[in-house]
């Protein structure tokens, strides 16, 4: 028997711990399933494959039903029958607002692509814009407006919506907007016109993922600005991040990948980008990272604390004693001191080309992060140029406070569903019912929509207009590329109708381009039209370069913000760590099949979540892969199939959100288990990480859909081994098979002091990645 038929290889670790079940499980058995074939010539291969031809030509001898075409009654100009045409847009999908392509096909949308004109993006798009535009197509979307569920017309839907607002404003009762964070700079100032409109009205934030919140809260502490700042991945030498995702789900991973990816060619003219990451569960950018460390999502504050004090001293910022003092107050951290140690050397030999960040959602971590990269004097964050500014607003914690006290008279609730994405959602939509007039303007009748009197259902994202800010030197801009399928209207435009503004959306956004993004364009040009042509043509219009005012940072509020922090209280149980997929993020376009059977890039599972954890602590609980667990906190409790995923911490168990829905449509209803239950609120705020689980198996087994094993090698010898041993310097093919020339030729390589296995494929090959044995 050869070496390489006692080395073995696995596709995952389940295969590895249970081979013969997993082997029996997905069927492999490659001498029952590929029995040795007789001998084959040509003739008889061409005889096998005619005969499958003919099979199929002759199963498909059916005539097809009758279609007709229904064709344009009068042509736009532009279309031609069966040629494509592209719109430049911007995407929807989420807040990072990338820059796309669509092209249609006899006035209908079919592709999204990246728009390479698009400052962030650069031509890059995430699958959730790719699968965007099967949602535009979506048929649980609403198809007109609902009073009290029922179909009603919008003129009689706007008076009664107007006399509401009205009754509520003579009352004296507030009124409250409820909207994403980031929505544009038009439709900011739409949100204006309404408020200014009714004295009482206020807006409120809710946003189910809040990072984007806690990073721009934090912001406003230490530079007096609520804004998320740029990050500049692209001109860092080293980025330690500590549980963001930034190459997956955090802020605008599109733009973040495009920096990243090169700023870690290692034939570019510069040295590669260092990345460190630190996190309870394996992401994307973990998996790319040069050096990862697992760490409980508990002891990430201090963790951050330690970085904090080690860079701290070893810096002459101005303030530098107080923010040790409030830093020290914070307790140990749960983690290596060598290791932390190595970190904070890292970081300290680069310094200004040093780049920290966080993807908690807790604001005292977001601070942290501030104080370490300004002890740094990073130059690749920056504050005074953000990616995104928010707008002062309630936060949602408050506007619960004014729904139990009973003080609200109207909630208009903008493309927001805190209903299923907010851990006290049932309680919100008793609220709800109690309020005298509630408006919601979601696509569908959702799980938030379906405690409104009124539904004013809202245009898809490529049936729009509108804008986004992408950064202070671009705005991208929005076009609808097809007629509005269904009788809706868009959010915007229903705001206006009801502030009393008789111009449509198209107009009102048109005239604010004209009165302040024309005169600070780049490229104006002599004429506003031509600008405006240029502009919807490109998708982007660029806009002068303003000097960059440094915002100071203010040492008294951010010793405020660390206030309460301090030793972290032993706490029994599993810790739970709530997480977005790439592909399904807060569960918005739960109900796209696309996004549903896309596997995620890590665990390879489609079609639901599950609960991940580590190869330890499910031998701990005594589970297996696909055993159901309840986890629960009191009488909030979960219950999932398990999932072993290698990389997550020996005391977390991941939970993807975004699943659970209940009113998202016939695809995305009942898939999965709606983690944000266990969500916590801390101070008012979500934090999607929280201590003290229980953990108890139900005794039910549910196989995961999984295609990690899809390529299984199924007992083959496709893999090849050969090591590099220091003692000779040379490559000696570990297999029976005939080397190849340049490897008889004895193709040396230097010698690094340890062996090294070089994985091969059918051959062997001196050309081949390494890794440490």
């Amino acid at each position: 028997m050869s070496l390489l038929d006692k080395d073995k290889y696995w596709q995952c670790a389940d295969e590895h711990v249970n081979e013969d079940e997993h082997d029996h499980v997905h069927g492999y058995d490659h001498e029952r399933d590929n029995p040795p074939p007789a001998s084959v010539n040509r003739r008889s291969f061409f005889k096998i494959m005619g005969l499958s031809t003919a099979a199929v030509a002759a199963a498909g001898c059916k005539r097809a039903p009758v279609a007709k075409i229904v064709p344009y009654l009068t042509k736009p100009e532009e279309v031609t029958p069966g040629e494509a045409l592209w719109y430049a847009s911007t995407c929807g999908a989420c807040s990072a607002a990338c820059g796309i392509l669509l092209k249609t096909r006899d006035g209908r949308p079919i592709k999204v692509e990246g728009n390479e004109k698009h400052p962030a993006s650069r031509g890059g798009v995430c699958a959730m814009g790719q699968a965007s535009v099967l949602s535009l197509y979506d048929a649980a979307r609403a198809r007109g407006p609902l009073a009290a569920g029922k179909a009603t017309t919008w003129a009689e839907l706007d008076a009664a919506v107007k006399a509401g607002f009205a009754r509520a404003a003579a009352s004296g009762k507030s009124i409250r907007v409820v909207t994403p964070p980031v929505v544009g700079p038009t439709a900011d100032a739409t949100i204006a016109a309404f408020l200014a409109a009714f004295p009482t009205a206020k807006r409120v934030t809710f946003d189910a993922l809040p990072y984007e919140e806690a990073i721009a809260d934090a912001h406003a502490a230490t530079h007096g600005a609520r804004v998320v700042p740029a990050y500049n991945f692209g001109g860092a030498k080293v980025v330690v991040s500590v549980g963001a995702d930034f190459l997956g789900t955090w802020v605008s991973p599109v733009a973040f990948t495009r920096d990243y990816a090169k700023a870690r060619d290692p034939e570019g003219v510069r040295p590669m980008l260092r990345h460190i990451q630190i996190e309870s569960t394996m992401s994307l950018a973990g998996a790319n990272a040069d050096r990862r460390y697992s760490v409980a999502p508990s002891d990430e504050i201090p963790v951050l604390a330690a970085l904090a004090r080690r860079v701290l001293e070893r810096s002459d910022v101005a303030g530098k004693d107080t923010l040790l003092a409030a830093v020290a107050k914070i307790g140990p951290a749960k983690f290596d001191a060598r290791s932390l140690d190595a970190v904070a050397k890292e970081i300290l030999a680069r310094r200004t080309e040093a780049l920290v960040v966080s993807g908690s959602t807790d604001v005292r971590a977001q601070t942290l992060v501030n104080i370490i990269n300004y002890a740094l004097g990073t130059t690749v964050v920056s504050s005074a140029r953000p990616l995104h500014r928010l707008a002062a607003a309630l936060s949602f914690a408050e506007f619960l406070a004014e729904l139990k006290a009973g003080s609200v008279g109207a909630v208009l609730l903008c493309g927001v569903n805190p209903v299923y994405a907010h851990p006290d959602g049932a309680e919100i939509a008793k609220a709800l019912r109690g309020i005298p007039l509630v408006v919601s303007t979601n696509d569908r009748v959702d799980e938030t929509a379906s405690a409104a009197a009124y539904l004013a259902p809202s245009h898809h994202f490529l049936e729009s207009w509108g804008d986004a800010a992408t950064a202070l030197t671009a705005l991208s801009l929005s076009q609808p590329a097809v007629t509005p399928l269904f009788d809706t209207r868009g959010t915007w435009e229903s705001l206006l109708a009801w502030a009393g503004r008789s111009s449509a959306y198209y107009d009102f956004m048109r005239a604010r381009w004209e009165k302040e993004v024309f005169p600070v364009a780049a490229d104006a040009g002599a004429s506003f039209q031509a600008f405006w042509d240029r502009s919807v043509h490109d998708g982007v219009a660029a806009l002068k370069e303003a000097p960059e005012a440094a915002l100071p940072f203010r040492i008294d509020e951010t010793q405020k913000a660390l206030e309460g922090i301090g030793a972290s209280p032993a706490v029994g149980g599993v810790e739970v760590a709530l997480y977005a997929k790439v592909g399904m993020r807060d569960g918005a376009l739960a109900n796209n099949g696309w996004l549903q059977e896309l596997p995620d890039p890590i665990s390879k599972a489609t079609w639901g979540n599950y609960a991940a954890m580590s190869p330890a602590l499910a031998k701990k609980q005594g589970l297996a892969e696909g055993a159901g667990v309840t986890v629960s906190f009191g009488d909030r409790k979960v219950t999932l199939p398990v999932l072993i995923q290698q990389g997550t911490h020996e005391n977390v168990v991941a939970l993807a959100l975004g699943y659970g829905r209940t009113r998202a449509g016939k695809v995305g209803n009942g898939v999965g288990a709606n983690a944000f239950a266990l969500a916590r609120v801390d101070a008012g705020r979500v934090q999607l990480c929280r201590p003290g689980a229980a953990i108890s198996a139900t005794g039910a087994v549910e196989p995961l859909a999984l295609t990690q094993t899809h390529h299984s090698q199924e007992k083959r010898a496709l893999v090849r081994e050969a090591t590099a041993r220091p003692a000779s310097c040379r490559v000696t093919p570990r297999t029976t098979s005939r080397p190849s020339a340049r490897t008889r030729s004895g193709a040396a390589a230097r010698c690094t002091g340890f062996a090294s296995t070089v994985i091969l494929k059918d051959r062997p090959k001196t050309r081949a990645s390494f890794s440490n044995r």
